[in-house]
């Protein structure tokens, strides 16, 4: 199988290439090169990636990546998720994404 995951950040980005993509190998998962979630685009410049980010900068990038065909997922802190007013813990996120992406087959949303 193959696997997407958008990261909140750099940290995120080195334990899925340094801990993730060796141990899921080795159970057929194969894993694209983690991509960390741009929060703003940039005219003149590199785009910023990481840190707080919006559900409205989100679940377009997740749809695109899910247009690859791949599994997708998400890794996440709870109390970064500056959408997360309403939800009580990381579950209930985890449900709000799957809903915003139609319930789609492919996707399995990680809140930490």
């Amino acid at each position: 199988a193959n696997l997407q995951i958008l990261v909140e950040g750099p940290t995120e980005e080195v334990f899925v290439k340094n801990c993730l993509t060796p141990y899921l190998a080795t159970r057929g998962v194969y894993l694209a090169k983690p991509k960390i979630v741009e929060t703003k685009r940039v005219l003149d410049g590199p785009n910023h990636k990481g840190g707080s980010v919006t559900l409205e900068k989100l679940v377009p990038q997740l749809k695109a990546l899910l247009r690859s065909g791949a599994w997708v997922t998400t890794m996440f802190d709870f109390y970064g998720c500056s959408w997360r007013q309403g939800c009580g813990n990381g579950d209930e996120l985890e449900a709000m994404l799957k809903q915003k992406l139609d319930d789609h087959s492919k996707f399995l949303p990680y809140i930490q």
